[in-house]
């Protein structure tokens, strides 16, 4: 295990089990997707994530380009709001970005890197991303605020 501290976390990542879980992924989520949405994802990707969050990633093994998930949450102040997910093998110590509610339900609460993006990290349930495996995977959550970059009606 390789031990990463990032922000008020430390993260203890598999990285070779990572990196193997990328590479047997055909794509990202958004690929997978032909809404006009995860197409504006896709064509602003290689300009939204924060250096030091590329840069974590790279330390992870995640690669960028194949997010677990995505979707638009909405526009705001001209920008249109995602949220997204990545996975890495291991473990953290630190805030659990999914927090329960009383009521049964819960809240994501994320930690902003910049003025446009926001970064949280939850134990997920690795069957979810590959049932042939039992490591425990950890969830990387973000939301990211991005302009619509191409030239296909935006959705509302």
């Amino acid at each position: 295990m390789k031990k990463i501290l990032f922000k008020d976390w430390e993260l203890n990542v598999d990285f070779l089990n990572t990196q193997k879980l990328y590479t047997d992924m055909d794509s990202g989520a958004a690929e997978l997707c032909n809404c006009t949405d995860c197409e504006n994802f896709i064509d602003n990707r290689n300009n939204l994530y924060p250096t030091e969050v590329r840069a974590l990633l790279n330390e992870l093994g995640v690669d960028y380009s194949k997010e677990g998930d995505i979707w638009k949450i909405c526009k705001e102040n001209n920008l249109h709001r995602y949220s997204g997910c990545f996975f890495f093998v291991g473990n953290f110590k630190g805030e659990n970005s999914i927090q329960p509610l009383s009521n049964s339900s819960s809240e994501t609460i994320l930690k902003t890197v910049t003025d446009n993006f926001s970064i949280g990290f939850c134990n997920c349930s690795y069957a979810s991303i590959n049932s042939k495996s039992t490591h425990n995977t950890i969830q990387i959550e973000f939301e990211a605020r991005i302009p619509w970059t191409i030239d296909k009606t935006e959705n509302t």
